[in-house]
């Protein structure tokens, strides 16, 4: 009988230890953060365009500026749900000064791909 009890405990924390996230991650303020999947821009430009996931969740970026890179960070308005269709949307930040030769980051540090802007 106390294998059959242990076998229930470890079912049942595996479940609660694995929790999909999809392309949303828990930040430590307890905010919601889609990925952003790619920048769009040119060097000279203080604008960028941000391609994020998160299923129309109204997401806002909030952006670090140093000498040598930007890091961005996509909010979202609330909990990714089921949602048909195109989940990826648009933000665009404004940057303190031209994105010049400065590498742009996540959160966690990660490369985001820069692609050239329209004109």
């Amino acid at each position: 009988m106390g294998w059959r009890r242990f076998a229930f405990v470890a079912v049942a924390l595996s479940a609660v230890a694995v929790t999909p996230t999809g392309c949303v991650n828990r930040a430590s303020e307890g905010a919601l953060e889609g990925d952003i999947t790619n920048a769009y821009g040119r060097a000279d430009s203080v604008q960028l365009e941000l391609s994020v996931a998160s299923c129309n969740k109204s997401p806002r970026a909030e952006v670090e500026e140093t000498t040598t890179y930007v890091r961005l960070r996509a909010i979202l308005s609330s909990p990714m749900g089921d949602s048909e269709g195109d989940c990826l949307d648009s933000v665009r930040v404004t940057l303190q000064s031209p994105l010049g030769d400065r590498r742009i980051l996540d959160s966690e540090g990660q490369l985001i791909p820069l692609a050239p802007a329209e004109r």
